[in-house]
């Protein structure tokens, strides 16, 4: 999960917006109604212009945002944010980062909805280190954090692996395809005249993803692959040790196994099942075939 920021367009809302202090104020006011208005007023009310279509903008590219309904329940936000601020500024610190952190907790929870995040641990946790002698070690602290993230991380792709790959094995044996592993299935096509291919070896390759229904998947796909590097896909490298150097092998596995979260941006369902045609060269890319 990538942690959010609070929105530029939000921040300066929060900061500057120009609501007065009462909740009628969210009521709307044009420029007509604030004729011969102080200079002051004039700067809140196109101030207020702006940062509204901030939001807008906003709203064309996420459109839950852009019902009347979300524009109220922005505005309702907008004026506690407004009202939360006080001459503290130890206190306004404090608003500031409960906001980002309650953003930040709030995504982590949709991510992981089978999970639930205390946050009375974590606001303990930080009574605890502000009320000490000194300061925590804060390299041990960010790689805690870091180790368990990284394993939570670490079970949720497994889960989803686990969940994309149910109809794998039918789809599989209708092809003709044998079990290479749990989420890999494979027909060879031509042996290949070359050595078995290995982990580490730099390899040309000719790619072409099909849905189970002949349609191409139309991406850009390396013409040379280092197996095992951190930028090839487990299933991928899994599917290569299996094959000799000139060969030609057909795979099947899920989108979400050969993309992973990326899937969804390529408009793949997770569980769908993908056929993978690999040709490997000794020393040369194949030419496209149109």
């Amino acid at each position: 999960m990538k942690f959010h920021n609070i929105l530029v367009a939000a921040a300066a809302t929060l900061m500057l917006g120009g609501l007065a202090a009462c909740e009628s104020d969210t009521k709307p006011i044009t420029a007509a109604e604030l004729a011969g208005a102080s200079q002051t007023d004039s700067l809140m009310y196109w101030l207020g212009q702006v940062n509204a279509i901030e939001y807008l903008n906003q709203a064309e590219r996420d459109t839950t945002l852009k019902t009347f309904e979300a524009r109220k329940e922005f505005l309702r936000g907008l004026r506690v944010g407004l009202d939360a601020i006080k001459e503290m500024e130890p206190y306004n610190t404090g608003v500031w980062q409960g906001v980002q952190m309650a953003i930040n907790l709030h995504e982590l929870a949709k991510e992981y909805p089978d999970l639930k995040f205390n946050d009375a641990i974590m606001t303990r946790s930080m009574a605890e280190a502000l009320v000490a002698d000194s300061t925590p070690d804060a390299a041990k602290a960010q790689a805690n954090f870091e180790r368990i993230f990284s394993a939570m991380e670490a079970e949720k792709a497994e889960r989803e692996l686990a969940a994309s790959i149910k109809d794998l094995p039918a789809v599989a044996k209708k092809l003709g395809m044998t079990e290479v592993a749990p989420h890999l299935f494979s027909k060879t096509i031509t042996p290949g005249n070359g050595a078995p291919l290995q982990r580490g070896e730099k390899v040309a390759t000719q790619i072409t993803v099909t849905r189970t229904d002949g349609t191409p998947v139309r991406l850009p796909l390396p013409k040379e692959v280092q197996i095992g590097a951190r930028y090839v896909s487990r299933v991928l490298t899994e599917a290569l040790t299996t094959m000799n150097m000139n060969g030609v092998s057909t795979f099947a596995t899920s989108a979400y196994a050969l993309f992973g979260k990326r899937c969804e941006s390529l408009n793949l369902q997770p569980s769908e099942v993908l056929t993978v045609e690999i040709k490997t060269g000794d020393g040369q890319v194949y030419a496209s075939e149109s």
